[in-house]
């Protein structure tokens, strides 16, 4: 499976993940209380470097989280002049006690530097 990319400070990308029950194949249901979903991930690119940040459930009945501004999970600094680095991640579910639950299987989100292009861009043709 191709990694899903993000480009290092794109502010605008949003990341979600929808979490599924392994044993039913159902949208996970949230226990009671508050449930918590963190995004956790490592790369073997660039060692000591992880995602670890709370994100929100944006459709619970669906099981639907998200992370926004996606592009600031990993920093310009933090690729050390590598032009892409890919991360292992995996959605931590907690309970309302913050007692983990759950785990959702593992995806890799690849990260890259936006393009070393400069000047101003040209005017397309009509």
């Amino acid at each position: 499976m191709a990694a899903n990319e993000v480009v290092v400070g794109a502010t605008r990308k949003v990341l979600q993940v929808q979490l599924i029950d392994p044993n039913t194949g159902n949208p996970l249901v949230f226990g009671a209380g508050t449930p918590k979903v963190a995004l956790q991930g490592t790369s073997l690119d660039l060692p000591g470097v992880q995602i670890n940040i709370y994100g929100n459930i944006s459709n619970p009945p669906l099981a639907i989280c998200q992370w926004l501004k996606a592009g600031d999970l990993v920093s310009s600094v933090n690729m050390a002049g590598r032009p892409d680095a890919t991360f292992n991640c995996r959605v931590r579910v907690e309970d309302g006690a913050s007692v983990v639950f759950d785990w959702a299987p593992k995806f890799d989100l690849l990260f890259s530097m936006p393009p070393a292009v400069t000047g101003t861009p040209a005017v397309a043709a009509t």
